[in-house]
C-alpha cells in the first residue's frame, strides 16, 4: 500500500494509539475507584469516575433480610487473576435488586466472610429472628380437651 504523506500516516497512527490509550486508562480508573463499605448496619457502595461522575448507592441491613450470598467468577480470566464478583440477594419485599460487589480480589473468603457476618447480624437482630428460649420450648398444661360426640 502506497501512503502519499509519512508525517500523516505517523500523525494518524499516534491518534489511534492516543484513543486507545485513553480508553485503557478510563477503564482502569473506573475500576479502581470503587469502593465497598461494609459495616453492621448498611452496605455501602460509592462508585467514582474521575472528571465525569460519582454514584453511592447504600443497603440498610436493619431493613432488609439478607437471603444469600453468591460468588461468580466470570471466565478463566478471572480465574488466574483470581477475580470474581460477590452478589448478595435480599429478600423480595424489601429491596427488589441484587447487590453485587464487582471484580474484587478473592472473592470466595470474601464471600464467606459475609456470609458468616450476615448470619450473625440477622440472628442478632430482633426484627428478623425471634430468639429462642429454650428453658419454655414446651407448656405442660393439665387441660384436658374432650372430643365431640357424634352420633351416628
Amino acid at each position: 500500500i502506497y501512503y502519499p504523506s509519512i508525517p500523516l500516516y505517523l500523525s494518524g497512527n499516534f491518534l489511534i494509539l492516543l484513543i486507545f490509550l485513553s480508553v485503557m486508562v478510563k477503564l482502569v480508573s473506573d475500576w479502581h475507584y470503587n469502593l465497598y463499605i461494609v459495616t453492621t448496619r448498611k452496605i455501602l457502595k460509592v462508585s467514582c469516575s474521575p472528571l465525569f461522575s460519582q454514584t453511592i448507592s447504600e443497603v440498610l441491613l436493619d431493613q432488609v433480610r439478607v437471603i444469600e450470598v453468591n460468588v461468580k467468577i466470570k471466565n478463566f480470566v478471572h480465574v488466574l487473576l483470581d477475580m470474581g464478583d460477590v452478589v448478595i440477594v435480599f429478600d423480595r419485599p424489601s429491596h427488589e435488586e441484587m447487590f453485587v460487589i464487582a471484580n474484587i480480589e478473592d472473592p470466595g473468603a470474601t464471600g464467606d466472610f459475609l456470609t458468616h457476618a450476615f448470619e450473625l447480624i440477622m440472628h442478632s437482630s430482633p426484627v428478623w429472628f425471634h430468639p429462642r428460649d429454650t428453658k419454655h420450648l414446651y407448656k405442660l398444661t393439665e387441660d384436658v380437651y374432650e372430643r365431640p360426640h357424634t352420633e351416628s
